[in-house]
C-alpha cells in the first residue's frame, strides 16, 4: 500500500520511480486514489508522438509518460536509462493511450 500520491516526472530526484497509472482523475498530491500496477490501462496520458508499440518510461512532464529512447552506445558515453514502466497499445489521441502497465514491484 503506498503512503500517498505524486505525479512522477524525471525533474525530483524522488518522484522518478512509477507503480502505475492512476485511474482517478486530477489527482493532486497526497490523496489516495486507485492505480493500475499491471496490466491494461486505457486513458493513460502519454506523449504526443506515441505510437501502438512504444515503450514508455518516467518523463519530464510530470504525470506524463514519455517515449524510451534506444540507446546506441557506440564508444565510452555514459547512458542513463528509466524503466520501462508500460507498452503503448494504440497511437495516443491527444496524450491519451491505451497501454499495457509493466509491474515494477
Amino acid at each position: 500500500k503506498a503512503l500517498y500520491v505524486v505525479k512522477a516526472d524525471t525533474g525530483t530526484a524522488t518522484d522518478t520511480f512509477a507503480v502505475g497509472f492512476a485511474l482517478d482523475a486530477a489527482a493532486a498530491a497526497g490523496d489516495n486514489i486507485q492505480v493500475t500496477i499491471a496490466g491494461v490501462h486505457k486513458d493513460a496520458n502519454v506523449d504526443g508522438s506515441t505510437a501502438a508499440g512504444t515503450r514508455l518510461v518516467v518523463g519530464s512532464t510530470a504525470g506524463r509518460a514519455s517515449i524510451a529512447v534506444d540507446i546506441n552506445e557506440g564508444g565510452s558515453a555514459t547512458v542513463a536509462q528509466r524503466p520501462i514502466i508500460a507498452v503503448a497499445v494504440e497511437a495516443d489521441t491527444a496524450n491519451v493511450a491505451t497501454v499495457i502497465v509493466i509491474k515494477q514491484f
